[in-house]
């Protein structure tokens, strides 16, 4: 026999014989809604509307959170909603500097800094200007000197003109981590100038933020705590669901 031939075998239980052949729809299976929040205000208001609340769970990680509206329901999937913690366009424009510095040349760091959001950087206006400053060194002798305020003191020579710029080695920015957050930290980027190596090349200026783990921490503690406040009386636990 061929694979394209089959074997019927009929038992006529009166005159009329009808044979229908095809393929039987699916049966439908419910696989529960699956919400997924952008934002820790979107998923508190997502839980809020659809969650029955003495029956909700809520986990969370550092990584984010969990949710089931309705533990009570066996026979079908659960309703879901999920958040894994979203960084905010402001964090996404830092976040080679935070996460593994930057190195600038002057006009890099210049327009960086002229991008950045009014009063985002702590007196950027006077590190502009103490930038812009190094615009006619083109050969430079000098030295770096420290002082206990500090700052980078940067004594140059230019022919038989001599001066001093001064720069600090810490700029503060006030940075939101995640999403529509509303949690904003004031960052310690350390500011480190590197010294030209010949005559001829110019100073380079690197960022990095030491301490980011620890603003990360902090920011992760905020999203925690503000669920824990805004859906008070919900079940919330440390962990996965």
């Amino acid at each position: 026999m061929s694979n394209q031939e089959k074997t019927i075998n009929v038992t006529p239980t009166g005159d009329i014989l009808v044979i229908r052949e095809g393929v039987a729809p699916d049966v439908f299976q419910y696989n529960g809604f699956k919400y997924t929040a952008d934002s820790t205000p979107a998923l508190i208001s997502l839980v809020q509307s659809k969650s029955v609340k003495e029956h909700c769970v809520i986990a969370y990680t550092e990584n984010g959170f969990q949710a089931i509206l309705n533990d009570q329901v066996f026979d079908r999937k659960q309703d879901r909603i999920t958040y894994g913690f979203k960084k905010s366009q402001q964090y996404k424009e830092w976040q080679q500097i935070l996460e593994s510095g930057f190195v600038f040349n002057q006009k890099q760091f210049i327009d960086f800094l002229r991008r950045r959001e009014p009063d985002e950087i702590i007196h950027v206006e006077s590190l502009i200007a103490a930038i812009q400053n190094f615009k006619y060194v083109t050969n430079v002798s000098g030295d770096f000197t420290f002082d206990d305020r500090n700052n980078y003191t940067f004594a140059f020579k230019v022919g038989d003109a001599e001066g001093t710029v001064r720069l600090p080695q810490f700029i503060y920015a006030d940075i939101e981590i995640y999403n529509e957050s509303d949690f904003v930290q004031k960052m310690e980027l350390e500011l480190e100038v590197q010294k030209p190596k010949s005559e001829g090349e110019r100073l380079l200026f690197a960022l990095t933020c030491p301490k980011l783990p620890r603003y990360q921490k902090e920011a992760v503690k905020y999203e925690i705590d503000k669920v824990k406040t805004e859906l008070d009386g919900y079940l919330i636990v440390a962990g996965s669901i």
